[in-house]
């Protein structure tokens, strides 16, 4: 249900079995991730160790290369749906991450686009802030320049048409960035040892990729 990749020989991919596969595409090997108890939607990559999944419990998990269970479990990590999901709590339906970062961006149908502070070394996963986002973020792309987030919102979820929000907009949200999207300076240094450089020069083009604060600009897409 949902692939990431960081550059061009690690990608992890996640499934309906709950399971994360970390592949490597030179080796032509995999690594099997037990996801927990609820299918998994949602997946991005950190780093090529490194990864965060979002389950349809509405739970995130940061995980590493080097251990089978994850660093970090956040339950319910956009709270419950109330009656617009019986009271269960609300899916992860989008994730995305800077490469080489320790920020995570995921999207649910509580309207609100979230950011956390992903530490490994702490094993922890941590609020840093919220953008409000009326509908389900179905989807979420990140410029190549640091500079804006566009979220795909919709009156549905993307897999199927079991719940409705009427009061939502078929649309494209831009959401500005702040400084609390940057590299972690430890995986700043690996980068720099191995001759690589992880984002590209401001004056590049804003092109988006995905995974998957301010106010937020909208296109309407129709309903």
């Amino acid at each position: 249900t949902a692939l990431d990749a960081v550059g061009e020989q690690s990608l992890v991919s996640a499934a309906e079995d709950r399971t994360l596969r970390l592949w490597k595409v030179d080796e032509e090997t995999q690594l099997v991730f037990g996801g927990g108890s609820s299918p998994l939607d949602a997946v991005a990559m950190l780093s090529p160790t490194s990864f965060v999944a979002g389950a349809q419990d509405g739970t995130l998990s940061l995980w590493s290369s080097m251990r089978k269970r994850p660093l970090a479990t956040l339950p319910t990590a956009h709270g419950l749906g109330g009656a617009l999901t019986g009271g269960a709590p609300c899916w992860i339906t989008a994730l995305a991450a800077p490469p080489h970062s320790d920020v995570v961006l995921s999207g649910s149908c509580d309207g609100a686009l979230r950011f956390w502070h992903a530490d490994d070394a702490g094993r922890s996963l941590s609020p840093i802030h919220s953008v409000p986002l009326t509908g389900f973020v179905n989807g979420i792309a990140l410029a190549r320049s640091g500079k804006f987030v566009a979220a795909a919102v919709g009156q549905e979820h993307r897999l199927g048409r079991w719940f409705r929000l009427p009061e939502a907009r078929n649309s494209l949200a831009i959401v500005p960035l702040d400084e609390c999207m940057h590299a972690a300076p430890k995986l700043l240094e690996q980068l720099a040892q191995n001759g690589k450089r992880p984002m590209p020069a401001p004056w590049e083009a804003d092109e988006v990729y995905g995974g998957g604060g301010g106010s937020s600009g909208e296109e309407d897409g129709g309903d």
